[in-house]
């Protein structure tokens, strides 16, 4: 009878902290709704006008390689998304590759500063890339969907590279040991994007596992890399 009391205050509880991390979601971010420009910053920090989505030339020759991702996104911690970030790449240069940013209020400079290492100097890319922030410092980080074991025992995992102040952590540093580190939520799991993302991928990879783990562990850890 106690364990069974114990048992059902257990899953109370856990589906109490799900509940909570999903309504968290939609709840307002330092005094003003993710997402949504607020007035002061919004003045200060607007979008780019030069920099804009859609360009095939970006600035001083480099192109945009647009099998990458493309889009706005919140690399300086204003609480919205207004920073533009892109791949772009030197022509016929294909090891210049970089994921840079060109960032809100900062109109008319040079938008390449802001940038990961290029992919001479080992950063990996991948078709399937997006931004999270993973380490709850309010900055969106780079993710990419990367084979991390070859055939025949195929293996992906979801790694990324910390947005910091003024670039992205670079490769080899204490925080990102060669751009392995995992694009885990920062906090508790949302197991809805956690379950939308295992389909995904196993629609795209059919067969997957996640780090060394194996079966029956790596449907887990699968579940707690997003």
């Amino acid at each position: 009878m106690v364990w069974t009391s114990l048992l059902y205050g257990a899953l109370a509880v856990l589906v109490a902290v799900v509940a909570w991390e999903l309504l968290r979601r939609h709840a307002f971010v330092e005094g003003f709704t993710d997402g949504v420009v607020p007035e002061y910053f919004g003045k200060f920090f607007p979008k780019r006008s030069d920099v804009v989505p859609g360009q095939r030339e970006d600035v001083d020759g480099w192109l945009r390689n647009w099998r990458y991702f493309e889009g706005y996104v919140d690399v300086q911690r204003l609480g919205y998304k207004a920073d533009f970030c892109r791949v772009v790449e030197k022509p016929g240069a294909p090891d210049s590759r970089i994921m840079a940013c060109a960032l809100a209020g900062q109109e008319g400079l040079d938008s390449l500063v802001y940038r990961t290492d290029s992919a001479r100097a080992g950063m990996r890319f991948s078709r399937d890339d997006y931004f999270r922030d993973i380490n709850g410092d309010g900055r969106e980080d780079y993710c990419r969907i990367i084979k991390v074991s070859k055939a025949p025992n195929d293996r992906w995992a979801a790694l990324g590279v910390l947005a910091g102040l003024t670039r992205f952590k670079q490769i080899g540093s204490t925080e990102v040991r060669k751009g392995m580190t995992f694009c885990r939520p920062a906090r508790a799991i949302y197991l809805w994007e956690a379950l939308k993302f295992q389909i995904m991928i196993h629609h795209r990879r059919l067969k997957i596992s996640f780090g060394s783990m194996k079966a029956p562990w790596s449907g887990i850890v699968g579940l707690m890399i997003c």
